[in-house]
């Protein structure tokens, strides 16, 4: 019984742990922090299983897509694919101001549609920041790349 007992309680330790790790696609190609990486992946599937859908992949092929699209406004129109651009002030902590913007995105109309669309099932992310030297004021910017419009 003290056997089965053991077996049972590192059983579940293993799956608690391995269900702590995030599931991502083509990790390879990642650049983004895995803080960051972690925080779109819970931002947009938290969103999203409230809604009663499955969670998307997070994709490190998109997080180049949203990368090249930083770069290249209007490069993720030509592939078709969705895309979702938010910026944000911050002062101490960027993960705190990125972990305020998805709970604020959540009543922007238009995010909701794209971190909800029932069609996507892929996406990834890329932040920039920057400081506007007109006020002095730091940001960062974030963009997603879905494999779905």
């Amino acid at each position: 019984m003290k056997v089965a007992l053991a077996l049972l309680v590192t059983l579940v330790s293993v799956n608690v742990m391995e269900a702590a790790e995030d599931v991502i696609d083509n990790p390879e190609k990642c650049f983004v922090d895995r803080q960051f990486r972690n925080l779109f992946d819970r931002g947009h599937n938290k969103l999203r299983l409230s809604k009663g859908l499955p969670e998307m992949v997070y994709d490190c092929e998109f997080e180049e897509h949203a990368r090249e699209e930083e770069e290249n406004n209007g490069y993720l129109d030509g592939k078709g694919y969705g895309k979702l651009v938010f910026e944000r002030t911050y002062d101490r902590s960027v993960l705190r101001a990125v972990e305020r913007a998805f709970n604020e995105l959540k009543s922007d109309a238009n995010a909701v549609a794209l971190i909800a669309n029932p069609e996507a099932t892929r996406f990834g992310c890329w932040g920039r920041l920057f400081r506007v030297k007109s006020t002095g004021e730091k940001k960062t910017r974030v963009t997603c790349a879905y494999d779905k419009k």
